[in-house]
């Protein structure tokens, strides 16, 4: 089978129309990098914010790095926060490694060295690389504890 973004588009927009929020979340990601459509960041954030309603926790992280970025929308950190923590809460890894960023970077919190490191021990427990690199960093110089 060779690659045909048309299709794909199709066959995610067809989905997306019926309100599957897995169609919703790829369809919103081929508009976010422009497969085959034109970038639109306004598309993939209406359907990101679709997938979101209708319980896709990708879809949830993606809305909330839209708001954390000001991506089609104004920074709303504090929006971004409550995103990343509920799809978070649904134990998506990668949605509790972000916010381990804002707390260790301070973006829209105070610096809480300890909140990252609990947001990345979180991701880390399931297995994510990243965060367990992060870890280790902050056990390496001390800080969370």
């Amino acid at each position: 089978m060779t690659q045909n973004y048309a299709l794909s588009t199709e066959w995610y927009r067809r989905a997306a129309d019926q309100g599957s929020a897995y169609g919703q979340t790829n369809l919103g990601y081929v508009y976010k990098y422009g497969f085959g459509v034109s970038q639109d960041f306004g598309q993939a954030f209406g359907l990101y914010q679709h997938g979101a309603l209708n319980g896709s926790n990708v879809s949830k992280n993606n809305l909330a790095l839209f708001y954390e970025l000001g991506r089609d929308t104004a920074v709303t950190l504090p929006e971004a926060h409550r995103i990343y923590t509920e799809a978070a809460d649904a134990s998506y890894a990668i949605a509790q490694y972000n916010p381990g960023f804002l707390f260790y970077d301070g973006i829209g919190a105070a610096i809480d060295n300890t909140v990252a490191a609990g947001w990345f021990q979180m991701a880390a427990d399931q297995g994510h690389t990243e965060a367990q690199s992060e870890l280790g960093g902050l056990y390496e110089r001390g800080l969370g504890w």
